[in-house]
């Protein structure tokens, strides 16, 4: 069975932010043991010809230090030159930690970086503080402009749609677009402080309307960023394939999976911890087994278990049920529909008649300079 080549590698749990949509919550900052790091790369190593994409995960990854990244390096380096496969690293950070030595090293080894980032200043401070309370924005604009300096990252940003950031929506798109940064919209996932936090949580309505809403500027004014979902959904439903993110491709399983600190194997980080949906370990199981495990391969059956409704569903294709792990938190069935399914539903039909319409124009005005120049 085929490994999946992105593997989120979660380095340490601990952070020093204190997001309050966290879904990892409260937790301790134990970083991944030598021994965990060598023996899940010659496992991958094994694979022989191919290549695995690493992204360094956290808690906030870069915490764990340059010297645990060295080891990393230096292990990839050996079991590469011994059985020919490559490794690609990136690291998902909140910048707060990014310096002039983190590039400098991460330039010399061809590391990337992704960012999450909420919005301007005062959005970001309320939620994604720093631990003692302390504005986090500063530290991370200064750590996104080191790593675009250095060309490793830093034009782009997720960005966590709650029931704060809904609401200043017009605002934060502004804010990307003045600092021309592409940006990622997720949607709230109810886990962790963010259970806890009863007030931040925002419906499939009111996920649907402001996405609509801020679809419609986008396309109007058509500004020098990315936004996503939106390119990926035009782009899946004007060529009818999914072209996406990990939330609807047809089955996440065939491109992910997680690894904790302690080795214990996940479809993704979002279930690291739930014990009932761990593959294996990979010190105490060989790869072959957890890739053979009776969960994961239950998984990947998940598009034949879907509800009944989504065969029914005009954006199947474009959709196929939405992120397992959202369908799962609903009742605790991987293979239950996304809770932002009905959400999902409206925006996908106003991007697909959003390029029904302007096909339909660009035709027009084919068909008009046509007879246009049979009448001369």
């Amino acid at each position: 069975m085929q490994s999946p080549r992105n593997v989120v590698v979660k380095v340490t749990n601990g952070c020093n932010l204190a997001c309050r949509y966290c879904y990892a919550g409260a937790s301790g900052s134990t970083v991944m043991g030598n021994h965990v790091l060598e023996r899940m790369i010659e496992q991958f190593a094994a694979l022989g010809k191919g290549t695995t994409h690493f992204i360094w995960h956290g808690g906030e990854p870069w915490s764990a230090g340059l010297p645990f990244y060295e080891t990393a390096l230096y292990l990839q380096y050996w079991h590469s030159k011994l059985t020919g496969h490559r490794f690609v690293n990136s690291v998902q950070t909140n910048g707060t930690l990014v310096t002039e030595k983190v590039v400098r090293f991460s330039e010399r080894h061809g590391i990337t970086m992704g960012f999450s980032l909420d919005g301007p200043c005062e959005v970001q401070g309320r939620m994604r503080p720093f631990a003692d309370g302390r504005n986090s924005f500063p530290a991370v604009v200064r750590g996104m402009e080191l790593a675009r300096a250095h060309h490793l990252g830093g034009t782009g940003a997720i960005l966590v749609l709650n029931s704060y950031t809904l609401a200043r929506l017009n605002a934060i798109y502004e804010f990307f677009k003045e600092q021309r940064l592409s940006l990622k919209i997720n949607p709230l996932i109810k886990a962790g402080r963010a259970e806890l936090d009863r007030g931040l949580g925002i419906t499939p309505d009111e996920y649907a309307s402001a996405m609509i809403s801020l679809f419609d500027r986008y396309v109007t004014e058509c500004p020098e960023i990315r936004i996503e979902p939106f390119d990926m959904m035009l782009g899946n439903i004007a060529l009818g394939e999914n072209q996406g993110v990990c939330t609807f491709q047809d089955n996440c399983q065939h491109g992910y999976m997680s690894v904790t600190q302690d080795g214990d194997v996940y479809p993704c980080a979002r279930f690291d911890g739930d014990t009932g949906m761990r593959f294996g370990n990979i010190c105490g199981d060989s790869l072959s087994a957890i890739l053979h495990s009776e969960v994961r391969h239950r998984l990947l059956e998940r598009n034949s278990a879907l509800d009944p409704a989504c065969s029914r569903c005009s954006y199947l294709k474009s959709c196929y049920g939405g992120c397992m792990n959202n369908g799962f938190m609903r009742r605790r069935d991987p293979s239950d529909r996304d809770y932002y399914c009905s959400g999902y539903k409206r925006l996908f039909k106003h991007v697909d008649d959003f390029i029904r319409t302007q096909t339909n124009n660009t035709l027009a005005a084919r068909s008009e300079g046509s007879l246009g120049t049979l009448g001369g």
